[in-house]
């Protein structure tokens, strides 16, 4: 190496240049469970079994699931219609409606932060209007699930609800799990109406849901 190689390496080596030791962190690919765009009730990701729904703690009670046009600035969406009534039996027996697609076997929702989808909610009849609908992931093999409530809106409104703000599920009575713990095989993801109703009252309506997905932000 020539005198003047030496200089220069010597120069660049005495530069004082930090490496830079930070670490890159991907982010996952968003998941988008639905968004109905394929007219039926089969979920969009194929991890995802056919969307199910039911009423709970209701007698009498009706309800029905379909999907419709238009839907959040798209051509589908999924309509759930129900009516449920709080048995006349001098307690509070919260009723409901959820819709429900299962994941065939588990996955890890850990390295995700967001849960999102659209709705609107449109009141009919003289039963008590619904206030809140609840997002809700499970956990099958824990015997647990985490929740949230948003607020119903009248018009189409988009939500996105933080996975580090769920909480975990009242039913059945909440066993201390932790919220990852959960996440890391979640297996089921559900969006519930949230019942209010006094001992003998009703409660109806008809929800419209779109593009539910999970995110890393």
């Amino acid at each position: 190496m020539s005198c003047r190689g030496r200089i220069a390496l010597l120069v660049l080596l005495g530069s004082g240049c930090a490496i830079d030791d930070r670490v890159l962190m991907l982010q996952p690919d968003p998941i988008l469970i639905d968004d109905f765009e394929d007219g039926n009730g089969q979920p969009s990701d194929p991890r995802f079994g056919q969307w199910e729904f039911t009423t709970f703690n209701a007698n009498p009670q009706t309800s029905d699931l379909g999907l419709v046009q238009p839907g959040y600035g798209s051509k589908w969406c999924m309509r759930g219609d129900w009516v449920v009534t709080d048995m006349p039996d001098g307690k509070l027996n919260y009723p409901g409606f959820l819709a429900v697609t299962r994941v065939l076997g588990s996955m890890d929702l850990t390295p995700y932060t967001h849960i999102n989808f659209a709705h609107r909610y449109q009141h009919v009849g003289s039963c008590i209007a619904l206030q809140f609908v609840q997002v809700e992931i499970g956990c099958t093999e824990l015997d647990s699930s985490f929740y949230a409530h948003v607020p119903v809106s009248s018009t189409w409104a988009p939500a996105s609800v933080a996975l580090a703000d769920l909480a975990e599920g009242l039913f059945p009575p909440p066993k201390g799990t932790l919220r990852d713990d959960c996440l890391k095989v979640a297996d089921y993801i559900q969006l519930v109406t949230e019942s209010d109703v006094a001992d003998g009252q009703c409660q109806s309506g008809t929800l419209f849901f779109d593009d539910v997905s999970v995110t890393a932000d």
